[in-house]
């Protein structure tokens, strides 16, 4: 459902799995955190992106959905730095 390994990992406690059990599934869990990120990034409106205050709420959601802050950062300076509309054609 899109959601980060946090909350992956809360949803496997709350059925009662154990943390040993846990721990073994995400290790075969193989998910492109970036790449779903950026698919979040993208629906939102890139003024949004660059103010800080709607920004801070971005990052906010997506750490509700269970992604590292680290991972939210690195997509966000890369979906940044990439400006679909600004190219030189």
């Amino acid at each position: 459902k899109g959601y980060g390994i946090l909350r992956v990992r809360q949803a496997l406690t709350q059925k009662g799995f154990s943390r040993v059990m846990i721990d073994e599934a995400l290790a075969e869990y193989e998910t492109d955190t970036l790449s779903t990120l950026e698919q979040y990034l993208q629906k939102e409106p890139r003024e949004k992106l660059t103010d800080r205050k709607a920004c801070s709420k971005i990052i906010q959601k997506l750490m509700r959905k269970g992604f590292l802050y680290g991972d939210i950062r690195a997509a966000l300076s890369h979906y940044i730095e990439f400006d679909p509309e600004d190219t030189d054609d």
